[in-house]
């Protein structure tokens, strides 16, 4: 599972439709009816930490399409402390039946008989809000300007980890990519471009056979062996 999540400091109120979520995720665990506990679950973050799934339940979410106020029901929300804000999975609501259309205007959510249950404002970094008509109690500039640093990074990663000219270049061609913190270091990348530096001779030389054993493990091989095997094992004894 993967998402996301940023400090805390989005609305309880306010939900995100997020087309990269493959789970409803939630920051508060009042938003869910009836929670049920969860062990031993975990997201994966963009930064490679994790966080626990504390319980799971369903939540009845405020929408206000035109002028009617109404409620829908969103199963399976997984409540997990320290994301910022409540997500919607655009996955999980199509697999129920339901189609999700975005646009220059915003997005909008169809039952499978094509009614308008809920509707979705553009936001900042390309990000939906769906439209619940309740006022959000505080602005959060700390959690937009991660958003922003999250995204170039996320971006980065699903572009084969693109340098940074092309990735500027990109935010010409597609909407929702930003450029603004390209600096930011991906360790990734860091680690790929090192060159491990060749061993310095030795001096030294086992006395006794198996004293001691130079062993290496390469694979995958493109070709398989005719037994099927894609790696082989080099074991050198330093003696013999």
């Amino acid at each position: 599972m993967s998402s996301e999540p940023a400090p805390p400091t989005g609305d309880d109120n306010d939900w995100y439709l997020d087309s990269c979520a493959s789970i409803h995720l939630t920051k508060t665990v009042d938003n869910i009816a009836n929670p049920k506990c969860q062990t031993g679950m975990k997201i994966n973050t963009i930064n490679g930490s994790s966080l626990d799934i504390k319980s799971v339940g369903n939540a009845k979410i405020p929408v206000r399409v035109g002028q009617n106020m109404d409620k829908i029901v969103a199963h399976d929300v997984f409540y997990v402390p320290g994301i910022s804000t409540n997500l919607l999975s655009v996955t999980k609501i199509v697999e129920k039946g339901n189609t999700v259309i975005f646009g220059e205007e915003g997005g909008k959510i169809l039952n499978n008989s094509g009614e308008v249950i809920a509707t979705a404002s553009p936001g900042l970094n390309g990000i939906y809000k769906i439209d619940s008509g309740c006022q959000s109690s505080s602005s959060s500039p700390l959690s937009t300007a991660y958003l922003s640093q999250a995204s170039s990074l996320l971006f980065h990663r699903r572009m084969a980890h693109l340098n940074r000219c092309r990735m500027r270049q990109l935010k010409d061609m597609a909407t929702g990519v930003s450029d603004s913190n390209l600096d930011i270091t991906c360790e990734v990348c860091a680690m790929g471009k090192q060159a491990r530096l060749p061993f310095k001779p030795s001096k030294h030389r086992a006395k006794d056979p198996l004293e001691l054993v130079h062993m290496d493990l390469s694979g995958p091989m493109e070709t398989e062996s005719l037994g099927g095997s894609r790696y082989f094992l080099a074991i050198i004894d330093d003696h013999t």
